[in-house]
């Protein structure tokens, strides 16, 4: 395996464990909080039955004159201790009993149980209650005077007591009927099956996701090897031209003139690449450049006159037209760059005998600069490439005229970092035409440039 496709594997595993973890780690926070608050609902519905089961029993208990037997007291005028009355009927539940059982009692001040409530619908042991009535602590239920609530977990109790006169009714539940455990249950089979789903969805498009690691590493690999192709001619030619040198020690410069003039040649030509190199590494860091108001319309119409005699050496001709105070917030020397490689290509590519038009003019807030020559048109299948670092349509002639793929690479940066852009037309019956959109406002934008 490549190192290229270990990484991609690598970038690609990491990408799903990522997603199926952060995936994970929220399924279980929002099912735990779910089972919480159910938990807690239930908890609060037990408490609310017990409390609505003493509430209804208290009113007719206060209500009562009865007589309770009460620790000290002497018996009645007969000499008979008084009876103690049958549990008074409260009533009943509208629809019906509760679903949940519920035990509930009347205890005396003295901890005796006096009589089950009516509304029970459960019972409990006898040693199981005493032990309950013990934890409640009813003396001290009575003397607070509140209502209290609570969980008997050693004994599998929820529980609920309201003091009374002469004692406090209490009512339990079976904490049994209050589990979270159903639920998390049922909970944790659908998160898997969720974390699962996460899974395949993170597989599926973990490719698709990574198609621009894989573009960038394609584009960096085709831009080392173009790179070292294109140093490699020059610095052959170098070591050639030393070679030679070195074999003739006893010859002249004036002898070696040739191959001087040789080695001066290929090594301006690779100071040249070089240049272009870093000034692309520039663009790729996002390195904001200085700005400044510069009349667009002068420097355009300077450029254009700098490239006259180049056109006439061609048999060209540079048909002008600028339209005068188009001015902006920019870098000058990067439109200065950007004017010289579209007139260059031009230039380079214009048919002997035929114009160069160069056409400036304003579009709204737009400063629209067009180049265009009349040479032979680039291949349908080739235009969409031409921007592409190192890639010339015509290799053959790119090499006789010096070209290295990098100028419109680097005009379309140039317009990029601007904000702005840069697109090609060509066809046999119009010539290739280079169309640059310049915002007027001149909003230079750090790190904006659209990525292809």
């Amino acid at each position: 395996m490549s190192s290229e496709a270990a990484m991609l594997k690598g970038l690609r595993r990491k990408f799903v464990l990522l997603i199926v973890g952060i995936a994970a780690l929220v399924v279980a926070a929002s099912f735990s909080a779910v089972c919480y608050v159910d938990h807690r609902q239930a908890e609060d519905d037990v408490y609310g039955l017990l409390q609505q089961t003493i509430q209804e029993a208290e009113r007719p208990l206060r209500g009562l004159g009865y007589d309770v037997q009460r620790e000290g007291e002497d018996p009645g005028v007969d000499g008979q201790q008084d009876a103690r009355p049958e549990a008074p009927r409260i009533g009943g539940r509208a629809g019906g009993a509760s679903s949940l059982p519920v035990a509930a009692y009347y205890v005396e001040s003295s901890g005796l149980i006096a009589f089950a409530l009516p509304l029970s619908s459960a019972e409990i042991g006898d040693d199981v209650l005493q032990s309950a009535l013990e934890a409640v602590d009813g003396t001290a239920l009575m003397q607070d005077g509140s209502p209290c609530q609570g969980k008997l977990s050693d004994l599998g109790l929820y529980y609920a007591a309201q003091p009374l006169p002469f004692g406090f009714a209490i009512a339990f539940a079976d904490s049994s009927s209050v589990s979270w455990q159903p639920l998390a249950g049922i909970l944790a089979i659908v998160g898997i099956l969720v974390v699962l789903a996460v899974l395949g969805i993170a597989i599926l498009f973990s490719r698709w996701a990574l198609r621009p690691v894989q573009q960038a590493w394609d584009r960096q690999q085709r831009f080392i090897a173009d790179a070292s192709h294109e140093l490699k001619t020059p610095l052959t030619v170098i070591l050639a031209n030393t070679s030679i040198l070195e074999a003739h020690p006893e010859s002249t410069v004036a002898d070696q003139r040739q191959w001087i003039a040789s080695t001066q040649t290929e090594a301006r030509r690779m100071q040249g690449l070089v240049g272009e190199l870093l000034q692309l590494a520039r663009f790729d860091q996002s390195v904001e450049a200085p700005r400044e108001q510069v009349d667009l319309s002068d420097l355009a119409e300077r450029e254009a006159l700098a490239f006259e005699p180049v056109a006439f050496e061609r048999q060209l001709s540079l048909d002008v037209d600028i339209q005068p105070g188009l001015v902006l917030s920019a870098n000058r020397e990067q439109l200065e760059r950007l004017c010289a490689i579209l007139l260059d290509n031009a230039c380079k590519h214009g048919a002997p005998g035929t114009a160069i038009a160069v056409r400036l003019a304003r579009e709204g807030t737009w400063a629209r600069l067009s180049v265009l020559n009349r040479g032979p048109a680039i291949p349908a299948e080739d235009l969409p490439r031409i921007f592409d670092r190192f890639y010339q349509a015509d290799r053959s002639r790119s090499e006789q005229s010096g070209g290295f793929g990098l100028g419109l690479s680097i005009a379309r940066e140039i317009m990029q970092g601007m904000g702005g852009d840069l697109t090609a037309t060509s066809s046999e019956a119009e010539g290739t035409e280079f169309t640059a959109r310049i915002p007027l406002g001149g909003s230079h934008r750090k790190g904006s440039r659209a990525r292809e």
